[in-house]
């Protein structure tokens, strides 16, 4: 065998979840005070973990998966098909709304925010791709430096890594939910809706996107871009692969990826 081919089924089998014709997602753009509760709290206990069979009873994701086919779903919930999404952080929450919405960075609040606070809109725009960048003497995924911080800690952080300073004006905690294709059904609708008038969220924008355009607007692919990215998007001399990666690689293959790349096997 003189070539080996490496395809990343995960993403496109999701992928087809979101664009086949008829698919759709149900949004929510939510708000709440921070004081309500953590960002923490929102992702883990009002929506529950990301495996619904670990969520806590009560949360979205665990009532989903414990009452699946009474709210009409037809097939039982897992880690992938787990009922919703949530924003991991107020800047993916913005850059998902950027993107599913359509939304301009200055009208945001929290892009607003961000440009008060001194962060320059490239930086801003570049990051909704989540680049990896140096933090305190570190190289990491900008997404994951962010993930689970309250508005002002979130707006704060995300200064020390652009290296600048600004003012950082109250905001609330705003957050983009979806229920996902496999799941959208008028009870989850109305499960979800009911939970955040539970908690005292409120629900700023609600609506739906069908298939046809996730589609034609590349909404999931650039949802889901750090995986999109290297599965679909990048060639393999535009992969940047961390050192961990790297090694892995030659253990597996017997040559380093700098050799597979200038010999044309990658």
């Amino acid at each position: 065998m003189s070539h080996i081919y490496a395809i990343n089924g995960f993403f496109m089998a999701m992928r087809e979840k979101y664009t086949k014709e008829s698919a759709s997602i149900h949004y929510f753009t939510v708000e709440w005070c921070p004081t309500k509760s953590s960002w923490a709290d929102f992702r883990g206990k009002i929506l529950g973990a990301t495996d619904p069979a670990t969520a806590e009873v009560g949360a979205v994701r665990r009532t989903v998966l414990d009452k699946y086919e009474e709210l009409g779903l037809t097939s039982q919930p897992n880690v992938g098909d787990n009922g919703v999404h949530a924003s991991a952080s107020p800047f993916e929450a913005l850059a998902e709304r950027l993107n599913w919405l359509g939304a301009k960075l200055e009208d945001d609040a929290f892009g607003a925010a961000m440009l008060a606070a001194g962060i320059p809109k490239d930086t801003i725009m570049a990051w909704t791709k989540d680049p990896q960048v140096e933090f305190e003497g570190e190289k990491g995924s900008l997404f994951d430096l962010l993930e689970d911080l309250n508005v002002d800690d979130c707006l704060a952080k995300a200064q020390k890594i652009a290296g600048v300073t600004g003012d950082i004006g109250a905001c609330a905690n705003m957050a983009f939910v979806f229920i996902k294709p496999h799941a959208v059904t008028p009870k989850v609708v109305e499960l979800v809706k009911a939970k955040f008038e539970e908690v005292g969220f409120t629900i700023a924008k609600e609506g739906s996107i069908n298939g046809a355009t996730i589609e034609k607007d590349m909404l999931v692919d650039n949802h889901y871009y750090a995986i999109a990215n290297k599965a679909s998007l990048s060639k393999p001399n535009e992969l940047n692969p961390p050192a961990k990666a790297l090694a892995e690689f030659e253990s597996k293959w017997g040559l380093t990826w700098a050799q597979a790349l200038e010999d044309g096997l990658v």
